[in-house]
């Protein structure tokens, strides 16, 4: 085997993987960064992404306590992670969480995952936000007890 042949075959064994797996945690790195809201100057919370399209699922499956445990530990009650497929922003301890619920819709928008828009459909009081979601509260009839409002032929 002459010297030409060992280092196309060196190449091939080991820096081609390590080139493929640079280009990959690069493409991460745009595409964690491209799917921030970018009318939002505001940085995000800190914490790490995990694994290159894997986020830190595996992770915090395989240890659920003792991963939201080392989270804390390590970046506090809110913290960005990346976790069944999305980007996420986790936030504990009552005050968080009662402030984020009280600022619903200017601090934070409700998303649900796919799956569950599909199921419930793009048009689910649930799935609507801010001025449609009013409009379909003030469309949708609402009944009032003894009004007449029942089912016909039950009598009420």
């Amino acid at each position: 085997m002459g010297f030409s042949a060992l280092v196309a075959s060196a190449l091939c064994t080991f820096l081609l993987p390590l080139l493929l797996f640079l280009a990959a945690v690069k493409l991460w790195d745009l595409y964690c960064v491209s799917s921030r809201d970018p009318s939002c100057p505001l940085p995000l919370p800190p914490g790490t992404m995990g694994l290159p399209f894997f986020g830190e699922t595996l992770q915090m499956v395989l240890q659920r306590r003792k991963f939201l445990q080392m989270k804390r530990r390590k970046y506090g009650f809110i913290y960005k992670t990346h976790l069944f497929g999305r980007p996420t922003v986790r936030v504990m301890g009552a005050e968080n969480v009662r402030h984020i619920l009280l600022g619903e819709h200017r601090l934070v928008s409700v998303q649900w995952p796919a799956s569950v828009r599909t199921i419930l459909g793009s048009g689910c009081l649930s799935n609507l936000h801010d001025g449609q979601h009013k409009h379909r509260k003030k469309v949708r009839p609402r009944r009032r007890a003894g009004s007449g409002g029942g089912r016909p032929g039950r009598g009420g």
